[in-house]
């Protein structure tokens, strides 16, 4: 599959009660709507995931707040999540930021991760990039860690003062 902005971000094989998430591509913000809306649709249902980064090619700071958000709402209700394949660059931005010390960071996972195992795809039409998004997640990378605030601060100000 050729990667474009208007592929899913990701794919999704729903166990029953874990769910294996392949984020395929670049994880930004104006991808991040479908992938939050996923995430808050299955809080209810999983407190095991999977995350696996062998195909994401970016990861900025609105995802790595969706992230944070939901290692956050795990924590609460003692879920686990595992972050697997991490390139260089995303481990060293995970760890920047604090994820590393909710989610269990795995090198690599022996399991087929084909697309054809990972068969429920996400809906990408239904959700809108919001500003409202943007400043939640960055907003739970400030509840993580409090060394966030610097590189944070402005993003946060910034969406604060245009009212939203």
């Amino acid at each position: 599959m050729e990667y474009s902005e208007k592929a899913p971000i990701f794919f999704a094989y729903k166990g029953i009660d874990s769910i294996v998430i392949k984020i395929k591509g670049n994880a930004n913000y104006l991808r991040a709507p479908e992938f939050d809306q996923f995430l808050k649709s299955t809080l209810n249902t999983y407190k095991r995931y999977c995350i696996l980064f062998e195909e994401c090619t970016g990861l900025d700071s609105t995802c790595l707040g969706i992230l944070a958000g939901l290692l956050l709402k795990l924590k609460k209700t003692n879920g686990v999540c595992l972050f697997c394949g991490l390139k260089p660059r995303q481990l060293e931005c995970v760890k920047m930021v604090g994820l590393d010390k909710l989610a269990h960071i795995i090198d690599k996972i022996d399991t087929e991760t084909s697309d054809e195992h990972l068969t429920q795809m996400c809906n990408t039409n239904q959700a809108a990039l919001s500003s409202e998004l943007i400043l939640e997640a960055h907003k739970f990378l400030l509840e993580i860690d409090a060394r966030n605030k610097m590189q944070f601060k402005d993003v946060v100000s910034l969406l604060e003062e245009k009212d939203i």
